[in-house]
């Protein structure tokens, strides 16, 4: 989903209807496994600092993409982990 997004600037419609869904409405609907959901949601908790239903689709979908992939963001080698601080 992130790849499709592609990089800004994006057309309005798009992220009216990104923003409006979060993470977690998102996962209810589209991942299938709980390994899948575990990531995501750990994910989401370890680079966002919040819960999958706080964060919009939007905002996750914009640093995914544009970090080349979930594994990319969340490496933490040259990734989001790679300056977080304990």
């Amino acid at each position: 989903m992130a790849r499709r997004l592609g990089p800004p600037p994006w057309r309005e419609s798009v992220t009216a209807r990104l923003n409006a869904q979060t993470v977690g409405s998102w996962m209810d609907r589209h991942v299938r496994t709980s390994a899948g959901r575990l990531v995501i949601t750990v994910a989401v908790a370890a680079s966002f600092c919040c819960r999958r239903e706080e964060l919009s689709l939007l905002a996750f979908a914009a640093p995914v993409g544009g970090a080349g992939g979930l594994r990319s963001l969340i490496a933490v080698t040259d990734g989001a982990l790679a300056y977080r601080m304990a």
